[in-house]
């Protein structure tokens, strides 16, 4: 239960981070030689659960160029991302999602064939760095998807080892390589990750480079993988913790897993607010 993964989940609010002994900060260029608990995934297991979840998203807004970064199936026609990666969906002419991790070939997605919406606090209107896509056109959709991740927040996570984060990072030094984008997981111990003060956070000891934004956090549980939070960007300090420089992702708490849920469960052609 939830109430399990509060208290057994993410390690104590004040126990200390066990970085490795090598860590010299979550930079792109400190990334470089320094492994950090990072994988690369191989051309055979890009295709295999769960990382057959995880697409490299491309996002074209108007007087700008391309930004890159991940998303995730969360259904057959939902995918769940950070929110900056989305954000100011009133000017975004495009989106593109890559559908041969192995190759440069991507689907693009026009503002009639997707709705992008923004979790937003009830009581607070904070609104939080998580947003959800919907592919409203069929037969692109049927190019993209193939399976989606669960959400794990009903999960008793007392038993899991491991706290995965995977991501497109973007080779910003190097944008006319002829090479695709890798994608990269970073492992690391369930115990050696934390949440901030309020409980929205989770902090994970691992390098994070531009392009993983909006990347699953996600466990296996008997055989199936479940999301737990979405990669957020490093060095915000301020919501970290104890205010260090780490990797942070936004956690699917209780209240926006029921919003997941709720646009999850409601069918394309139903009228809804894109905030709500």
């Amino acid at each position: 239960m939830l109430a399990n993964f509060l208290c057994l989940g993410l390690a104590g609010f004040g126990q200390q981070i066990r970085h490795p002994n090598n860590y010299k900060g979550f930079t792109c260029s400190s990334c470089e030689g320094n492994n950090l608990g990072k994988v690369m995934i191989s051309k055979k297991r890009v295709m295999e659960a769960p990382f057959k979840n995880i697409f490299q998203l491309s996002v074209k807004r108007k007087n700008d160029k391309k930004r890159y970064s991940t998303v995730s199936f969360i259904s057959p026609d939902c995918l769940i991302s950070a929110r900056h990666s989305v954000d100011w969906r009133d000017i975004i002419e495009y989106i593109e999602i890559r559908v041969s991790p192995n190759a440069n070939k991507w689907v693009l997605l026009n503002k009639s064939d997707f709705k992008i919406f923004y979790y937003t606090e009830r009581l607070t209107t904070f609104s939080v760095d998580v947003s959800v896509i919907r592919i409203t056109n069929r037969e692109k959709l049927k190019m993209i998807y193939t399976s989606h991740f669960k959400l794990g927040v009903d999960i008793d996570t007392s038993q899991v080892d491991s706290l995965h984060m995977a991501g497109y990072p973007f080779k910003k030094f190097a944008i006319n390589s002829p090479a695709p984008d890798t994608m990269v997981t970073r492992v690391v111990a369930f115990i050696d990750a934390e949440y901030n003060s309020t409980k929205t956070m989770i902090a994970l000891p691992v390098c994070s480079c531009p392009g993983d934004s909006g990347g699953p956090v996600w466990i296996e549980f008997k055989a199936s993988y479940y999301l737990l939070g979405i990669f957020q960007g490093s060095g915000w300090e301020e919501q970290a913790p104890d205010n260090s420089r780490r990797s942070t992702a936004v956690f699917l708490y209780k209240e926006m897993a029921s919003w997941i849920s709720d646009i999850v469960a409601r069918k394309a052609g139903d009228a809804f607010d894109e905030d709500e």
